[in-house]
């Protein structure tokens, strides 16, 4: 048969005692007072005058698009440019990524690579949406496509690697405050399955 540990049982018993005399306070303290305290004053919680940067999923999905697509295409020129004024992709992203496009371009900068073609995306599929009222926080899945998009060096030969995927899924978390402008926060490989394919 189970037994409650003693000193459950201690604990348990001393609560009990005290509550009479718990009560027992209380009620002299009412007594006392005249048999109650007058009714609370309810003071009335201050409406919050701030409207969500986003009023649906769907509308912060929408603009996560927005920005990835002009991000893209900024990206794109920049590359065709063998890297040439890499901050105008910053506009589109957070301090931390400005880190990471930077040494992306450096390595075209350094191998004196350009690009030629584009760069595309679908399949885009939410994954979460935290919304506060002045913040929006928004992780998609998407296929990027760099299937029109070529690596070229100084003489114009094509040096893409021959066993490049030309479709990579990846999880993209966008952050937009203060404004709905979202800007890439973060862009990792998927992981999981390929839904790429």
């Amino acid at each position: 048969m189970w037994k409650a540990h003693p000193l459950t049982e201690a604990l348990r018993y001393g609560r009990a005692m005290r509550l009479p005399a718990v009560l027992a306070v209380t009620l002299a303290v009412l007594v006392v007072s005249g048999c109650g305290s007058p009714d609370p004053v309810v003071v009335p919680e201050p409406e919050s005058t701030s409207t969500p940067l986003f009023a649906s999923d769907e509308e912060a999905l929408a603009a996560a698009e927005e920005a990835y697509a002009a991000y893209l295409a900024v990206s794109d020129q920049i590359l065709a440019e063998g890297g040439a004024n890499p901050e105008r992709a910053y506009a589109f992203l957070t301090e931390n990524m400005r880190a990471e496009e930077a040494e992306g371009v450096q390595l075209y900068v350094d191998s004196g690579w350009h690009s030629q073609g584009n760069t595309s995306f679908d399949s885009v599929v939410l994954q979460q949406f935290v919304a506060e009222p002045d913040s929006a926080n928004l992780t998609v899945y998407l296929c990027i496509d760099v299937s029109n998009l070529r690596i070229l060096n100084t003489s114009g030969v094509d040096v893409t690697p021959e066993m490049r995927p030309n479709r990579l899924p990846l999880e993209l978390e966008f952050i937009a405050e203060a404004s709905a402008t979202m800007k890439l926060e973060r862009s990792d490989l998927w992981s999981g399955e390929d839904f790429c394919s």
